[in-house]
């Protein structure tokens, strides 16, 4: 049975069976075939009609890179025109994340680091050893800087050599691309230091807000610098370029407007260099000096100088000490610089502005000036004589000079700066009358001088020894604060303004320093005008200021004067010398001088903390400042046209 051939139509019913099966697979491929089709079908119709547009967007902004055109900050000059803050050309190294980095759905989905995230990596890797920089400091960078996806300034004031180890690797370094900008440069290193200030890198709270500044852009941080950045501020342009697959740069791309770069504007100052350098190599020459004296810290002489023309208010020379290089900040600046900076006596504090110091003797005139126009005395007011010392009740106050004075007229107490003599003025004023003077000459204000960060000094009132003390002011308060020392507290710059308004006759000047602003073709963007701006007027009678530029003559012109060692041959000068007490150490020496006394022109006040005497220490700097105004005069002074 096993062995018996099949029927025929059993045969016949195999072969329709095999052919019916074949056709379903067919048909079953072919409707396979058909759903791959309508799916890709479908894909495309997608890509290339509901979302056409944003990827044509993707794809060319994949290939296209916006670029920045830099334009150069505005020069900052003094008043002849010489360059104090100039511009020049630097590298830069430009980072752009859209080809350097991206995250893949699959990657993100799964928490893992993308293939851009790990090409970046490397790229921050190769970056680490082309540049000799951190591993980490550069992540700190990428962190500090990233807002979106547009190129970033990611790495300033790039050398020689490393310009030449990015082009021999730069096809291990996608999105990486080498630029020029300018740069800000500071042609005369530390000379005129707190004047200009310095810059610094816009932080990512700056990039956040207006659309001025882009990742790597310099602003002023202080100085001229910040007080005149709208003005000194340049407007970068921006291009388009096409860029490859790793992007590097292939060619402009004309299919987007390009905005034009616009330079900053040219800032004038009073400034004048001539002046500037010797009043800061004059107070440079202080240190073997103060060596011999035995001052602390000797390599680091501290103080400042004020030259103000005391009829305009013009500011012709502002020195502080110690000086800083605002060329570091624009270099780029490390940590450890930055701290030893720092640290020490505080190389960034503009003393002239911001430090506030005990008058001492220069106060005097205040004095007088305030017993004179309440009839207390005149100029040949003999008062009980100097032998040393002054009791008040069961209190000695000591003259500066131990061995006393004598009898002197009120001409003669200022010339010889007599203790004795203005602790019986400031007896006979008393607290009130004395404080409230002194407040006329607006010292406890600031100046409104054009540069920020100024602080104004401060005479006390009655209520600020209850608060401070517990107790309104004794009668020996007012002895004390008659020659400069206890609570009273000015800058150097107030000193100058105070003596300016002795010498012009009354007019408190607002001191200033930017005259003029200029457009990179010359012309006048805007200029002060020729008269002072004065901000109050005092009670000065014609007889009071008579009488005070008289007494400060006699402290250089009179025989027994306490600045005799600054007369200059064929000019007639005034001054007041002062010592001022020091709490935390030796006592700082102070000078003010008024050139020439018969016609009053500049003012000349120098501060040296911790020196000693302000007629050995202070003194010979105003001297060779006055003799390079009055010897030497420069006829360029003259502002530029």
């Amino acid at each position: 049975m096993e062995n018996q051939p099949r029927l025929p139509d059993q045969r016949v019913t195999a072969v329709i069976l095999s052919a019916e099966s074949k056709e379903i697979r067919i048909r079953v491929v072919g409707a396979a075939a058909l759903i791959v089709f309508l799916v890709i079908l479908g894909r495309l119709f997608f890509l290339q009609g509901l979302r056409g547009e944003d990827l044509r967007n993707k794809s060319t902004n994949s290939r296209i890179r916006p670029e920045i055109l830099a334009a150069p900050r505005g020069r900052i000059l003094d008043r002849r025109g010489e360059i104090i803050a100039g511009n020049r050309p630097s590298f830069y190294l430009t980072l752009d994340p859209l080809h350097s980095a991206y995250r893949d759905r699959r990657s993100a989905g799964a928490g893992l680091p993308s293939r851009g995230e790990l090409r970046l990596q490397q790229t921050l890797e190769t970056l680490s050893v082309v540049l000799d920089v951190s591993l980490e400091r550069l992540k700190r960078r990428l962190e500090l800087l990233q807002t979106g996806p547009a190129p970033m300034r990611f790495f300033q004031y790039l050398t020689f050599e490393q310009r030449s180890r990015i082009w021999e690797r730069k096809e291990l370094i996608p999105g990486v691309s080498v630029d020029s900008h300018p740069l800000r440069y500071y042609p005369h290193g530390i000379l005129a230091s707190h004047l200009l200030g310095y810059l610094g890198e816009v932080t990512r709270e700056e990039l956040e807000g207006e659309n001025i500044y882009h990742s790597g852009s310099l602003l002023g941080r202080a100085g001229l610098e910040r007080s005149y950045e709208n003005d000194l501020r340049n407007q970068d342009g921006k291009t388009y370029v096409e860029v490859d697959a790793i992007g590097r740069k292939r060619d402009l791309y004309e299919g987007s407007p390009q905005r034009t770069p616009e330079m900053g504007f040219d800032l004038v100052t009073s400034i004048d260099l001539k002046l500037q350098r010797v009043a800061e190599a004059a107070f440079d020459s202080l240190v073997p000096r103060l060596r011999e004296g035995g001052a602390a810290d000797t390599s680091q002489p501290a103080g400042g100088i004020v030259v103000l023309d005391c009829r305009t208010g013009d500011v012709l020379s502002l020195v502080s000490r110690p000086a800083f290089d605002p060329g570091q900040f624009t270099r780029g600046l490390s940590q450890e610089a930055w701290e030893k900076i720092r640290s020490g006596r505080h190389p960034l504090l503009c003393r002239p502005l911001q430090s506030k110091y005990p008058p001492g003797s220069v106060f005097k005139i205040v004095t007088a000036l305030v017993a004179f126009e309440e009839g207390l005395v005149d100029r040949s007011t003999k008062l009980s004589a100097c032998t040393g010392s002054y009791l008040l009740g069961n209190r000695v106050f000591r003259c500066w000079n131990e061995f006393g004075h004598g009898i002197l007229d009120l001409i003669q107490a200022i010339g010889q700066s007599c203790d004795i003599y203005f602790y019986q003025l400031g007896r006979m004023l008393g607290f009130e009358r004395l404080t409230e003077g002194a407040r006329a000459f607006r010292m406890d204000q600031v100046t409104g001088i054009d540069i920020e960060g100024e602080a104004a000094g401060w005479i006390p009132r009655r209520e600020d020894y209850i608060r401070l003390y517990g107790d309104p002011p004794g009668p020996g308060v007012a002895l004390n604060l008659s020659i400069g020392q206890g609570e009273l507290l000015f800058t150097p710059l107030e000193l100058a303004v105070l003596y300016a308004a002795v010498a012009n006759g009354g007019d408190i000047l607002t001191p200033r320093i930017g005259l003029k602003c200029l457009a990179p073709d010359g012309a006048v963007i805007w200029q002060r005008g020729p008269s002072p701006e004065i901000r109050g007027r005092l009670s000065l009678s014609e007889r009071g200021h008579k009488m005070a530029l008289e007494a400060l003559e006699e402290v250089i012109q009179g025989e027994r004067g306490t600045a005799r060692s600054v007369r200059i041959k064929g000019f007639r000068l005034g001054g007041k010398t002062g010592t001022a007490q020091n709490p935390h150490g030796r006592d700082h020496a102070l000078f003010a001088a008024i050139a020439p006394i018969d016609d009053p022109q500049f003012i000349v006040v120098v501060v040296v903390e911790e020196a000693g005497h302000g007629g050995s220490v202070a003194a010979p700097i105003a001297k060779a400042i006055l003799e390079q105004l009055l010897v030497h005069p420069d006829p360029a002074r003259e502002v530029l046209p």
